[in-house]
């Protein structure tokens, strides 16, 4: 069985989910995958659209008391609340295309310190070894790189979104994701693995109010299939990712200050997207 197979609905309220779906991004539900595996036509498919219906419009984890943990720590900083998010001119795609500037190194960086982040947590936390190494396994396409690698899927998007590439924003964004990049390595390569377990949480939940942007961009746009399939593709994922995230302080080692360290870096990577978001709401569009 598929990993998305025991959540889909039945046929009526598939087409019923479907529905909304295009109504409030904009973009077909049914979308075919240019791949001929059984992988590929799922996520290009309307299962996307019927499971990833809630990230969407916004991303409601499972209930429960680390739920309320999490959001008691750390909700005040979800992107959602950012000054940028507000601007009436926050889904311009020129605004859209900058920020994807950002993704080709921040997503090389990420991947290369969640495989040892996994590496480091082996011997002592393999329920949250599993978490991690199921988010890399997407990340990769689930064994088709070529035709389903988030890496790939992303460059295609970017693509897709030439025609609003500005030079000017480009430049003025240029030493704030220089500076993000650099506090993302500092934070994920910590010499504590707490503090690195910590900052990759931080960045998977600011990550998720982010695509839930990207979507609401893009479905406007009229792109090609293409260009659509990361985003798509992540109206999936990024609701399992954020779900597994939620997951990781219950099999936390209770000791104080271990989480301390590990609550402290999720913010402080939290903190370090809001400085890149911050010079960003700075810039204007002549």
């Amino acid at each position: 069985m598929l990993p998305f197979e025991s959540k889909i609905p039945e046929r009526k309220s598939m087409m019923v989910h479907a529905r909304k779906y295009e109504k409030h991004t904009g973009a077909p539900a049914f979308a075919p995958s240019r791949s001929t595996s059984p992988r590929s036509r799922l996520w290009g498919s309307a299962l996307i659209a019927v499971v990833g219906l809630e990230l969407a419009t916004n991303i409601e984890p499972r209930p429960g008391a680390v739920v309320s943990e999490v959001e008691q720590r750390l909700g005040h900083l979800m992107m959602r609340h950012h000054p940028f998010f507000q601007r009436a001119d926050a889904k311009d795609p020129r605004f859209l295309r900058t920020m994807l500037q950002l993704g080709f190194e921040f997503s090389e960086v990420l991947g290369r310190y969640l495989t040892l982040l996994a590496h480091r947590l082996w011997d002592t936390n393999k329920p949250v070894v599993s978490i991690l190494v199921s988010q890399v396994h997407d990340e990769l396409g689930r064994g088709n790189f070529t035709d389903d690698g988030h890496p790939n899927l992303y460059r295609d998007m970017v693509k897709g979104l030439e025609a609003w590439a500005d030079g000017a924003a480009m430049e003025f964004m240029r030493e704030p994701q220089k500076r993000l990049i650099q506090e993302l390595k500092q934070c994920l390569g910590s010499d504590d693995v707490d503090q690195s377990l910590g900052a990759y949480v931080g960045t998977e939940i600011i990550a998720s109010d982010i695509t839930v942007h990207i979507s609401q961009v893009m479905g406007r746009l009229g792109l090609s299939e293409g260009a659509m399939r990361w985003s798509q593709c992540h109206d999936v994922v990024e609701l399992e990712h954020v779900q597994g995230i939620y997951e990781v302080p219950r099999h936390l080692p209770q000791d104080p200050e271990r989480l301390r360290q590990f609550w402290g870096a999720a913010e402080e990577m939290m903190r370090a997207m809001w400085r890149y978001f911050d010079a960003l709401n700075r810039f204007s569009f002549a």
